[in-house]
């Protein structure tokens, strides 16, 4: 602040204390010049291409707003825009591209949306492309001229001798929007453009607009992929290594969705008795199952094996007398009242024991239950 600022603040602070200062009659207009909004509001971008809080602050540093929100990353165009018969070059803050011809009627156009690089392919109609842009045929036709006959001012061009040639039916003819959803054909100028995939995701989509071929790159929606030309759902499919409930072998479970693997679960043990068996089912998702391994068989490494227990009921049987064995223990069912029974059964590489009341009109007897 210079020796002006600190004697003007000086003098209002005075005043303000002697009570002789009207507010509303002191001059805020800043010194470069700018007018403060009666109310401040932002965040703004400032025209030295500066994001600032607010309108105000984009003031006191000297700039104004040039719109509001964030400043967009720098885009230029040097053609202004998506101009097919003017060759220009856009540049940002990390690439550069140029207008140029992909082939003699194929025109790949740069241009600017929302400060970011984009570019389009344009059909050149009744004309050439040449030098990266759309140029008339009798523009080009009299520039090829001019080159090809400097310097030859003394030679004579032979004559073309006129005749009948292909009949061309001239215009676009086909869809007249982009749909994703299916392969489609355009016809222009005689020339047929159909639908493609440009990668795994993306449809290179052709239609007609104001009598022109236009293609656009279109990115299918999430479980869709580009097949043939078209957005298409992306096929589920389950797959199971050991082909379906099999706890004796162990399998992984795997769903596909395209090229993606989403899902991928393998049989495992919940304990010494008990399998997580994973299964397909045929639309596509799978499923898992707690499956007891059952008399004789232990669970291990996600398979059920021989164990070293047998019980010559079968196992869980309250209707048949059995008796649990493991190496040279024993342990046979028993009535524990005339209605409650104790049965042994074989669990994982042991023996194990529920207390199970008979149903009823059944009673207890030997070991088993019974009718009365």
């Amino acid at each position: 602040m210079d020796m002006r600022g600190i004697v003007f603040l000086v003098l209002v602070s005075a005043m303000l204390i002697s009570g002789c200062v009207d507010l509303s009659k002191v001059d805020t207009t800043p010194i470069n010049g700018s007018v403060y909004p009666s109310e401040c509001s932002g965040p703004v971008c400032g025209t030295d291409g500066v994001n600032y809080p607010s309108d105000c602050a984009a003031i006191d540093a000297g700039a104004q707003a040039a719109y509001s929100g964030d400043c967009l990353p720098r885009c230029d165009d040097s053609d202004g825009g998506n101009e097919p018969g003017t060759y220009g070059t856009v540049s940002t803050d990390y690439v550069n591209a140029s207008d140029s011809c992909e082939d003699a009627i194929t025109l790949i156009e740069f241009f600017c949306i929302n400060g970011t690089l984009a570019n389009s392919t344009h059909i050149c109609t009744n004309s050439t492309c040449e030098l990266g842009r759309c140029l008339p045929i009798e523009e080009a036709d009299s520039q090829n001229e001019t080159n090809q006959t400097d310097g030859m001012e003394n030679e004579s061009v032979p004559e073309i001798p006129e005749g009948p040639g292909p009949v061309i039916l001239e215009g676009c003819y086909g869809p007249t929007e982009p749909n994703v959803s299916a392969v489609e054909t355009v016809t222009f100028n005689g020339t047929e453009y159909t639908d493609m995939c440009a990668d795994y995701k993306v449809v290179k989509d052709y239609y007609c607009l104001n009598d022109e071929l236009v293609s656009i790159n279109n990115e299918c929606d999430p479980g869709y992929s580009c097949d043939r030309g078209a957005c298409r759902p992306v096929p589920v499919s389950c797959k199971d290594t050991d082909e379906g409930n099999d706890t004796v072998n162990r399998g992984t479970v795997t769903i596909s969705k395209g090229i993606y693997s989403g899902f991928s679960e393998t049989d495992s043990c919940i304990d010494d008795g008990i399998i997580l068996e994973y299964m397909c089912l045929e639309n596509g998702s799978a499923i898992s199952q707690e499956i007891l391994c059952g008399n004789g068989l232990r669970c291990f490494s996600g398979r059920c094996v021989r164990s070293d227990c047998d019980d010559n009921d079968g196992g869980y049987n309250i209707y048949e007398k059995g008796m649990a064995e493991i190496g040279s223990e024993q342990y046979r069912d028993e009535c524990v009242t005339d209605t409650k029974l104790r049965e042994y059964y074989c669990y994982g590489n042991g023996v194990d024991s529920i207390m199970v009341e008979c149903p009823d009109e059944y009673i207890c007897d030997i070991g088993r239950c019974t009718q009365e």
